[in-house]
């Protein structure tokens, strides 16, 4: 569906099933259906907004946590400990947070598989 298309099934919906009661308005009374032909839809956002990617990953002994073939490190608390890796899809950062959602780290990501540690 367009934002004309949407605009449009608005438009019908205001002036046959909207509220046709008249309202206080700054101007004057006004019903539902009046305003709304002076309030249209909002274009479309240029970018589409981002998907984020989630995880959830065990550190290893050495507080490292494997994700998509490579290695990032964590604080030496959280060895052995469950982990949520994210990422925007498209993203240069991922972040590694605590179960709680606690960000604990941000690692510039590695190109998938390179084994690279971080």
């Amino acid at each position: 569906m367009t934002v004309e298309a949407a605009q449009a099934s608005l438009d019908r919906f205001a002036q046959v099933r909207g509220d046709t009661r008249l309202r206080a308005t700054a101007d004057g009374r006004s019903s539902v259906a009046a305003v709304a032909k002076t309030e249209p839809l909002a274009p479309v956002p240029a970018v589409p907004y981002p998907m984020i990617v989630s995880e959830t990953r065990t550190a290893s002994r050495q507080a490292l946590v494997s994700y998509r073939g490579n290695r990032y490190s964590v604080p030496p608390e959280l060895a052995a400990a469950q982990v949520v890796v994210s990422h925007p899809v498209g993203g240069e950062f991922c972040d590694i947070a605590t179960a709680s959602g606690i960000v604990i780290a941000r690692h510039r990501m590695a190109a998938d598989g390179l084994g690279d540690g971080a």
